[in-house]
């Protein structure tokens, strides 16, 4: 391979430069983002967990489905959502390696890591869409009273459904945009790195 092709690899390589700093800050933002995120999401499960055993007392005390449903809701089906999401949070943060291969690597495994906590909320969406309809399903067997506000918290549950959802989707259709341009700059600096080894 001539000198002059090397240098216009190296060329074009450093032209890269300028969006891996962006790029590099932009993944330390989003580290800091997340860690915050790890703390609000765990005190949301504490809260979760312990208005889910509020539920199972009242439930129990007066025998009220209703209560029960919500109880085995926030304190069986939320927790496994929340777990799983801080899992897939807190391995977004391993960024070991700061070289610009190693920024990209983790710039593309944190794109996937987010695309599956997207489909995860959007799989928590329709889980309150199922809370709602057993809801439902229990006023019509005459399990659960009327006397609750059940329309006015229908809307609210199933407004909060469909916006988790919609966001999620949105997010999604973002990310793939994000995946796409990582792995596109990944495969500019492999090619760049194996022409220049040769």
């Amino acid at each position: 391979m001539s000198d002059d092709v090397l240098d216009e690899l190296k060329s074009d390589w450093r032209g890269q430069e300028a969006p891996l700093e962006v790029l590099g800050r932009r993944l330390h933002r989003s580290r800091v983002w997340t860690m915050l995120v790890l703390a609000i999401e765990l005190a949301m499960t504490v809260g979760g967990v312990l208005a889910g055993l509020w539920f199972a007392v009242v439930a129990w005390r007066h025998r009220d489905p209703f209560f029960g449903l919500s109880a085995l809701t926030l304190l069986f089906i939320c927790p496994l959502f929340s777990l799983e999401l801080y899992r897939l949070r807190w391995r977004s943060l391993n960024w070991a390696d700061r070289t610009p291969e190693g920024t990209l690597r983790y710039a593309l495994a944190r794109v996937r890591l987010a695309r599956s906590i997207l489909h995860l909320q959007t799989w928590s969406g329709l889980a309150l869409l199922l809370f709602v309809g057993a809801v439902w399903g229990g006023v019509f067997m005459g399990w659960i009273s009327r006397r609750y506000p059940l329309r006015t918290l229908t809307v609210v549950w199933v407004l909060a459904a469909a916006g988790t959802i919609l966001w999620s989707k949105w997010r999604l259709w973002g990310k793939d945009h994000e995946y796409r341009t990582c792995e596109r700059l990944l495969s500019t600096f492999a090619n760049a790195a194996e022409s220049g080894s040769e």
